[in-house]
């Protein structure tokens, strides 16, 4: 496993390479500031740098500090998938949400890996889309009807 710094402090991050991560997967399609101003809103975050201190991973939860936390945007460049960064990501994050429950929705072919992570399968969530996004979660089954 390569060498990979993890941190939670927003003034170092670029926030062109957030963007560019979290389009790259069709995670938003917010603007670089909308991306920026989402992330300084949030409860929070966790950035993943590698030995060159360029970012490969993101993620961040909104919370209201207390009860509940819902975790966003968990991003991890292609090339660092299958060595366990991503797992590092998720639990550093998850380690400071302690005593909250803690949901998030994903795309339907990553559910297993967070099941993996100890997540369970919500039967009863629901969720308003904006109507320009529902096609396409029809088309990527995240929802049915």
């Amino acid at each position: 496993m390569q060498n990979v710094r993890f941190s939670g402090d927003l003034t170092e991050v670029k926030w062109h390479e957030v963007a560019e991560l979290l389009h790259y997967y069709g995670l938003t399609k917010l603007s670089e500031e909308k991306i920026k101003e989402s992330f300084f809103n949030s409860y929070r975050c966790v950035f993943a740098f590698d030995e060159d201190e360029k970012l490969i991973g993101v993620v961040r939860a909104v919370s209201d500090g207390v009860a509940h936390a819902e975790i966003y945007n968990l991003a991890l460049a292609e090339s660092y998938h299958h060595q366990g960064i991503g797992e590092r990501l998720f639990k550093s994050l998850v380690e400071q949400l302690e005593g909250m429950i803690v949901t998030l929705y994903t795309h339907p072919k990553t559910v297993d890996w967070y099941k993996n992570l100890g997540m369970s399968q919500l039967n009863t969530a629901l969720v308003l889309f904006l109507p320009e996004e529902k096609e396409w979660m029809l088309q990527e089954k995240f929802i049915d009807e």
